[in-house]
């Protein structure tokens, strides 16, 4: 049974329970429907366990509409200039900007990728760390997992324009190098969680579905838990009991989710510590997460 069928034969379930005519005959369909109706608006506006005490609306909100009023996240980055402008990838991608911008173009190579000396220049910066990636020779586009989505962000938002194998600024581009901080971080980070596929990433057999889906609860449950630092497992846990109850819990899918989510998503963007530590004699590796400053820069969350 899928997720969405179990979801109706709960709320069909729920309902006959408090109006047990309904499965009798007794009630007109009309009347079953207004029931009905006043039944699921009620619902969806009730805290549920399931969820951490968020409704069904709330969570609406912050899976489809994490920006928007009533969402559960609040943006705050826009009260935070001065922090947002050093979060990890945003600074990367205005040094990769300012480079085109002040050659004029970016000649790619013949695989079209960044050239080794633009790839060397960010990834010198050290501001991510490369732990699965073992340095031999220069680091290259396809080596280094950050770069790749920073050049495709620019090339799908239309920031720059390829022309023989060359990057060069469009109008566009330069209008976005104006904006503040926070503005700019809203379109990438909006673009990295929804148009950028996240199976491209460490291409492991999940098809992206673990980590992607579901980001903005998983950060909603990282700002609610994060004060402590705890394994990748116990956020895992409760982002199952929403987007994957059928599945049993396993060390390929929570690895998944720890590298996507938090190694990639969370560390590259500032928003979290991660700690992958190995366990004397055995093969498991224990996988600890805790919130960072920064992610109280960019986003509060409402009371629950």
């Amino acid at each position: 049974m899928s997720t969405s069928d179990k979801i109706g034969k709960e709320i069909w379930e729920g309902f006959l329970k408090e109006n047990p005519e309904a499965g009798s005959g007794a009630m007109s369909l009309e009347e079953i429907n207004q029931r009905m109706a006043k039944y699921v608006a009620r619902r969806n506006a009730t805290p549920q366990a399931d969820f951490e005490d968020l409704s069904p609306i709330q969570m609406r909100t912050l899976i489809h509409d994490p920006f928007e009023s009533g969402s559960p996240l609040v943006w705050v980055a826009d009260q935070n200039e001065e922090a947002i402008a050093q979060v990890p990838l945003l600074v990367l991608l205005d040094l990769l900007m300012a480079d085109i911008q002040r050659t004029g173009e970016v000649k790619l190579t013949a695989k079209g990728n960044l050239p080794v000396a633009l790839c060397t220049l960010l990834v010198e910066q050290g501001l991510i760390e490369l732990k699965y990636w073992m340095s031999r020779g220069k680091p290259t586009e396809d080596k280094i997992p950050y770069l790749w989505p920073l050049k495709e962000f620019l090339m799908e938002e239309k920031l720059v324009k390829k022309r023989l194998q060359k990057l060069s600024l469009t109008k566009k581009g330069t209008e976005y190098m104006l904006l503040p901080a926070s503005a700019r971080l809203r379109i990438f980070i909006t673009y990295f969680t929804a148009r950028f596929h996240w199976g491209n990433l460490y291409h492991l057999e999940d098809d992206g579905h673990y980590g992607q889906m579901g980001v903005w609860y998983s950060l909603w449950l990282l700002l609610k838990y994060g004060d402590e630092r705890r394994e990748a497992s116990f956020y895992l846990e409760k982002w199952r009991k929403v987007f994957d109850r059928a599945s049993e819990p396993n060390y390929i899918a929570e690895y998944a989710y720890f590298i996507r989510f938090f190694d990639s998503f969370c560390r590259w963007f500032g928003l979290a510590h991660v700690e992958e530590r190995n366990t004397p004699g055995e093969f498991d590796r224990v996988l600890l997460v805790e919130k960072s400053e920064l992610l109280e820069r960019v986003f509060d969350k409402t009371a629950s």
